[in-house]
């Protein structure tokens, strides 16, 4: 039963969450079942013991015990705690949201006409929610909803009766909300399509963007934080050749992403990272150091962190380019104080490569080797980058026959892989030829012409290393 759908869920949550859902369990009011806390704890036993028998029969035995076994209606236990899982989950988002308690609250009084109750409950979401730290378009929706309830306490038939009333009414407010957020949420979802088009096809044709995009500058909205950072992402992706824009959004970025939950801070400094490497595949290596600057403030804030994890191709990528901009005593702490944070199956792979790049950008190549030696080359990413450096080293510290082997074994990997594209093999198959003809053109200047023509031309992977290494033969 490991590999069923229940305990691989129940194996996916916090310890603390299978505390909870236990409690959310014995609750009569959501549960009548006893038979499913011995079934949970069962399964509980066996993700804290992996030796622990979980077959159908000897689950069957811990909750039906002397019993013939009926794996139907175990089948139908497991598909009721998981049922039951999903409603745990359910109500776990709703007991942290502020604004699905305020808005149920107030319609089910609104629809028992206890209107009486209302004041209160509008007065207290109102609160809470301007307590929340969140100001995505969501908060906005938020506000729409309670203000709605506002006019629903209104005395609407009186207001139409004495006009002297009428500017009690909220509908300005409740207007000005629901467009905050439709602008929020309309915008958002153009970035997106836009940021996906460039990978694949796709529409990029959106129904009322020009409405759109006007109401955005006006006073009354430009500066609503979601409404202002997607707008400037928007004018990145329309005017990319305009620095300005990227300047703005830098800045909105500072003053406003603490205002966005986790996941949406994620997409919209991801925005600005991607805008700074199109600059930099143009040739404007300058947007290197905006790059940085931006995976720098990712890290402060922990924005870039999922479930208190980095992500191993997020670190590789922050290693690279620190190593790249020359920041090496600042990618050493980074490696140490980071490290520890990627998820255990990609950890030492993960620290083994990116020390070795330390390394080998300081020219301490002979520590570099035995840590790239140790990189697991099943995973693609990291294991090319792996066999790259490590032909590399070799190359510097003149171990020919060894670099002779690697190269083959490296050309071997490329063209039984079925999942490196036909491109990439093409840009690591260049490296192995132009470093094997390095080795061959010490003596040529002509030779050695010819060749960095080539590679000039050429898509060769680490390019720029083999240039250097050209350069020092004809200096």
């Amino acid at each position: 039963m490991r590999d069923s759908k229940v305990f691989r869920f129940l194996s996916a949550l916090q310890p603390k969450e299978r505390r909870r859902f236990r409690k959310y369990l014995e609750s009569p009011y959501f549960n009548s079942h006893a038979k499913l806390f011995r079934l949970f704890d069962r399964l509980e036993e066996g993700i804290a013991d992996d030796q622990i028998d979980l077959s159908k029969e000897q689950l069957w035995e811990s909750i039906h015990p002397n019993e013939p076994f009926e794996y139907d209606k175990l089948r139908k236990l497991l598909h009721v705690l998981m049922e039951h899982a999903y409603s745990f989950l359910s109500q776990q988002v709703f007991d942290v949201s502020i604004a699905a308690h305020s808005h149920y609250l107030l319609q089910l009084l609104a629809e028992k006409q206890m209107e009486s109750y209302m004041p209160h409950a509008i007065e207290s979401g109102m609160a809470l929610l301007q307590r929340e730290q969140n100001r995505n378009g969501n908060f906005y929706y938020d506000l729409y909803s309670i203000e709605k309830y506002k006019y629903v306490l209104a005395d609407v038939e009186s207001a139409r009766v004495s006009k002297s009333n009428l500017q009690r009414l909220n509908l300005g407010a409740i207007d000005e909300h629901l467009n905050a957020f439709f602008l929020s949420e309309k915008l958002r979802n153009y970035c997106l399509i836009l940021s996906w088009s460039k990978m694949i096809e796709m529409d990029t044709e959106v129904p009322l963007l020009q409405e759109v995009l006007l109401m955005a500058q006006q006073k009354e909205y430009k500066d609503i934080p979601p409404i202002s950072i997607y707008f400037q992402i928007y004018q990145t992706y329309a005017e990319p050749d305009v620095e300005e824009h990227f300047i703005r959004l830098k800045e909105l970025i500072r003053q406003h992403l603490h205002l966005f939950p986790a996941n949406e801070a994620r997409d919209i400094i991801n925005a600005a990272i991607n805008y700074t490497i199109q600059r930099q595949n143009r040739g404007q290596l300058e947007f290197a150091e905006h790059n940085f600057e931006l995976w720098q403030y990712a890290l402060e804030t922990g924005v870039i962190l999922v479930h208190d994890e980095i992500s191993p191709w997020a670190f590789k990528n922050i290693v690279t380019l620190a190593l790249r901009l020359g920041h090496f005593d600042w990618t050493e702490l980074f490696i140490s104080d980071f490290g520890s944070k990627i998820g255990e199956e990609y950890r030492e792979n993960a620290v083994n490569y990116n020390l070795a790049s330390l390394h080998f950008y300081r020219k301490k190549y002979d520590k570099a080797i035995p840590l790239l030696q140790k990189v697991q080359f099943d995973e693609i990413n990291y294991g090319l980058g792996a066999k790259s450096i490590l032909l590399a080293c070799y190359y510097e510290l003149d171990e020919f026959d060894p670099l002779l082997s690697h190269m083959e074994t490296f050309k071997t990997f490329l063209r039984r892989s079925k999942s490196i594209t036909q491109e990439r093999k093409k840009s690591y198959l260049a490296l192995i030829k132009f470093t094997h003809a390095l080795t061959n053109a010490h003596a040529n200047k002509d030779s050695l012409k010819k060749l960095k023509s080539e590679i000039e031309g050429s898509q060769a992977m680490s390019k720029k290393w083999l240039l250097e290494k050209i350069d020092e033969l004809l200096s």
